[in-house]
């Protein structure tokens, strides 16, 4: 499809009809799936939907299953129904009769009264009696769920946190300064990004305003533009970025999505810039907007060993790099980037200690799921 500026769209190469075709394609598989798992079951089938209030004139391809399910039974939507089933015929050989059946169609319509339902809570007491009706109970925080697959950076830092719970906190912070915080964060990466599609532009203050708005700041906030723009400033102005990723030949992309497959878990995140030059390793950097309050920021650099060696790993296996250089850079000192090259052997380590975080976090889940409450 050819997009013009100011002008309509022109349909080439058959467009239509291939858009059309991919549509049918999608619509074939998505039955065939559904024939797959309602076919596996054994003793009971629920099938579960929303269906508009009237039957939609005819079925595309992208109609819902369910409102095919309906259609084709010609079941009542404003009411409880059932629909008959008749009596199966049994296979050549076989000395049988079988009965004919009912599919019981319940219909959940919106109302105060049914949203009051779904949110009571009915148990029957130890001594037979049924408890009071009342609002449904807060679920405390009891054992703890295996690892969801896939895990992100992210989760591994709070699987290991609660497995151990010695780890390193901030002290005196409170959940609504821990939102702040990344809230900010959140808005000056994505300044960040903006201004590398910009040509390293630096972003105005209405556009600083959007961002704070979509990280759930207050954008009125007194000095919050300057607050997020000075990281912004602080990158654009440095020496990392003029020296080591303006370049002519190199190939710049911001939010690079990775996965990557460790001990039978697939590890998924972005990288903040990835940098690829011809000849030369591919440069991976992290923007960090911690607080450094005067703190070195090499030592602050250690304490993402877990996200260094994912990123490392997931570009030289994407690239077959042999060496990758990893840099972070504390945007309240980017003049003092912690650069890492790892090789081929530390790569290779990297692996290792990853296989062994996740397994260890499988284990310390295991162990909190059976344990006694």
């Amino acid at each position: 499809q050819l997009r013009r500026l100011g002008a309509p769209s022109i349909n080439l190469f058959s467009h239509e009809e291939l858009c059309e075709e991919e549509k049918q394609r999608d619509a074939a598989e998505g039955l065939r799936l559904f024939h797959v798992a309602v076919t596996r079951a054994r003793d009971r089938l629920i099938l579960s939907g929303v269906v508009r209030p009237e039957p939609a004139n005819g079925s595309r391809p992208g109609t819902p299953l369910i409102e095919r399910i309906v259609d084709g039974f010609g079941i009542d939507r404003g009411a409880d129904s059932s629909v008959a089933v008749p009596a199966p015929e049994p296979r050549p050989g076989l000395d049988a009769t079988f009965a004919p059946s009912q599919i019981a169609v319940r219909v959940n319509l919106p109302s105060p009264e049914r949203a009051a339902e779904l949110v009571a809570r009915r148990r029957e007491a130890a001594d037979g009696s049924s408890e009071p009706v009342g609002p449904a109970p807060l679920i405390d925080s009891g054992t703890v769920a295996p690892p969801p697959r896939p895990l992100s950076y992210t989760a591994i830092s709070a699987a290991q946190d609660e497995i151990s719970p010695q780890s390193p906190t901030l002290e005196g912070a409170t959940e609504k300064s821990r939102e702040e915080a990344t809230g900010r964060g959140a808005a000056v990466h994505g300044l960040l990004e903006w201004s590398q599609a910009h040509g390293w532009r630096q972003p105005d203050e209405a556009l600083v305003r959007r961002h704070a708005l979509a990280a759930g700041l207050d954008p009125d906030a007194p000095d919050l533009a300057d607050e997020l723009l000075g990281p912004v400033r602080a990158w654009l102005g440095s020496a990392f970025l003029r020296e080591r990723v303006r370049h002519a030949d190199a190939t710049v992309r911001s939010e690079v999505p990775l996965l990557l497959e460790v001990a039978g878990t697939v590890l998924r995140g972005s990288i903040d810039l990835l940098i690829e030059r011809p000849g030369a390793a591919p440069l991976i950097v992290d923007y960090k907007t911690d607080r450094l309050d005067g703190g070195d920021p090499a030592g602050f650099a250690a304490r993402y060993e877990t996200q260094r060696d994912i990123y490392a790993l997931a570009v030289a296996e994407a690239r077959g790099a042999g060496e990758v250089e990893v840099a972070y850079i504390f945007l309240e000192r980017p003049e003092s980037p912690v650069v890492r090259t790892l090789g081929a052997g530390e790569i290779e380590a990297a692996r290792h200690r990853l296989e062994a975080s996740v397994e260890r976090i499988a284990a310390g889940y295991d162990r909190s799921a059976s344990a006694p409450a």
